[in-house]
């Protein structure tokens, strides 16, 4: 098939994708004005014609549960808690107002502190143990955090030391299988867009 007839036998699906094959899945759908179905198919054709390479494969993304996105602005709640003790010795009820948590926050908080062995607790009071840029650092588990969402298999170590303390709290990080798609145009592909005389710009300006 010649080029020609190669083009003008493209779909208005494919026609519609063809001029932003450069950018991300996510962009193509919003530049083509295309839903994620109908990108997706015009992607397999223009892959059956030989005009790009097309790529899909599972991935585990890690995102920020309900819980994660408020703690991501307002601090985990041992944070909140370390933040309370500084300069302060309080009893447990003390330490949880000032904190503003609830009983499961100030429970995991705790639990966390202890293993990190950032506070004690003597005759029913609370008092900070570790040193002073314990409170202003920030942990690996807000380092991770803020570098959500994430592909699981990407994890460095430091990160899945993270995950792994984080996981089982509730509402702060979830796992979500999403479909990774990706594409470049071949060679013959290169010469349709261009026989097609389609540039971004054109579209934009019609």
């Amino acid at each position: 098939m010649e080029l020609k007839e190669l083009a003008e036998s493209l779909s208005p699906i494919e026609r519609k994708i063809l001029p932003y094959l450069e950018l991300e899945f996510s962009e193509l759908q919003e530049k083509s004005g295309l839903d994620d179905t109908s990108c997706l198919r015009a992607l397999q054709f223009l892959s059956n014609k030989g005009l790009i390479k097309l790529e899909m494969k599972k991935e585990k993304i890690i995102e920020l549960g309900v819980n994660g996105v408020l703690y991501k602005k307002k601090g985990l709640p041992e944070r909140r808690l370390l933040e309370s003790l500084e300069n302060h010795t309080l009893t447990l009820n003390q330490a949880q107002e000032k904190a503003s948590l609830s009983d499961n926050e100030f429970k995991a908080a705790l639990g966390v502190l202890k293993r990190k062995a950032l506070i004690s607790l003597v005759n029913g009071k609370l008092s900070f143990q570790g040193k002073k840029e314990e409170i202003i650092k920030k942990s690996l588990e807000e380092q991770f955090l803020e570098k959500l969402p994430k592909s699981q298999d990407s994890l460095e170590p430091q990160e899945q030391h993270a995950f792994q303390q984080l996981k089982d709290r509730k509402d702060i990080i979830s796992i979500e299988d999403k479909q990774i798609v990706s594409y470049e145009l071949t060679e013959l592909g290169k010469k349709i867009q261009k026989e097609n005389n389609y540039s971004k710009q054109e579209i934009e300006d019609k």
